[in-house]
């Protein structure tokens, strides 16, 4: 193909226009998944015209490339829950992924720009369907993939709900890390949450405030148990691998009830931020984001 004036990669050109980071836009199109002008491509590097090339994706249909300065940016945070899934194509699992929540003020939205295709919001990186919490949805690409990129080095903060709480060697081991997909992973940092009393609504609470010696508490695991047996633990971690918490918590031989994401870097999710809800973050709060939380 040859390149236009104008003319950008193909993988930017999706990003831009909304379908997901750019990394997994590179994804899609190694995988087949894209059609330039009616062929399928699949060279992320191709260049594209938005003022004269159709795009289309499998699962999406065709897009609207951004225009000449770009399209008007949305930024949310969103408290996923349970049973959800963060799907950027509209056939898997209709009314379940995570992006319809947004339904409301995407309708809101096209009431006030009649004639428009509303913006194509996806999820910042993903929370497996069992897990409920913090996730952004944007149609930012680029933002979203400075997000997601190991270079950035993002910490993620969750609350762990056990049934009881872990013994002193059950905690060096979750300490210690396991090994996953071949590479040794170890969290950043765990500590028990206090009070206990409330781990029955681990989701909702904001991250606990950090002591220090909160990581490397010596009290007696009797001691935090709430009136039903049940612990939450805070577990931070940076890798970003598939089942990442999940993994670690079972090789340390812990039982988990409940997952939740609280923290994404800086930014913490509100408490009044109730399973299912999302609030629209302004521009200059997503500096929080690259921010090393206090």
């Amino acid at each position: 193909m040859v390149a236009m004036a104008g003319a950008e990669w193909l993988a930017k050109a999706l990003a831009a226009a909304g379908v997901a980071s750019r990394r997994s836009c590179i994804e899609l199109v190694k995988q087949g998944k894209v059609r330039v002008n009616g062929a399928v491509v699949t060279d992320p590097a191709t260049r594209v015209d938005a003022a004269a090339d159709v795009l289309e994706v499998a699962g999406m249909g065709q897009l609207q490339l951004a225009a000449p300065g770009g399209p008007e940016l949305h930024y949310f945070a969103l408290n996923k829950p349970p049973g959800y899934i963060c799907s950027n194509v509209s056939h898997n699992a209709p009314g379940k992924r995570a992006a319809d929540l947004l339904q409301p003020w995407l309708d809101s939205w096209q009431r006030q720009h009649k004639g428009q295709l509303p913006p194509r919001l996806f999820t910042v990186g993903r929370l497996d369907v069992a897990t409920s919490g913090l996730i952004f949805l944007t149609n930012d690409g680029d933002w979203a993939n400075k997000v997601i990129h190991p270079s950035a080095n993002i910490l993620k903060e969750y609350r762990v709900t056990l049934p009881q709480p872990p013994t002193q060697q059950q905690l060096q081991l979750l300490k210690a890390g396991t090994t996953i997909e071949g590479v040794r992973v170890v969290p950043k940092r765990v500590r028990l949450v206090q009070p206990p009393s409330v781990a029955a609504g681990a989701a909702q609470q904001a991250p606990a405030q950090r002591s220090s010696n909160s990581s490397n508490s010596s009290s007696s695991s009797s001691s935090t148990a709430g009136p039903d047996g049940r612990c939450v633990l805070s577990i931070e971690v940076s890798e970003g691998k598939k089942h990442e918490v999940r993994l670690l918590v079972a090789a340390a031989g812990l039982q988990l009830l409940a997952l939740s994401r609280v923290r994404v870097g800086g930014w913490v999710m509100p408490r009044s931020l109730r399973l299912g809800a999302y609030m629209k973050l302004q521009p200059q709060e997503l500096a929080k984001v690259f921010q090393q939380y206090k």
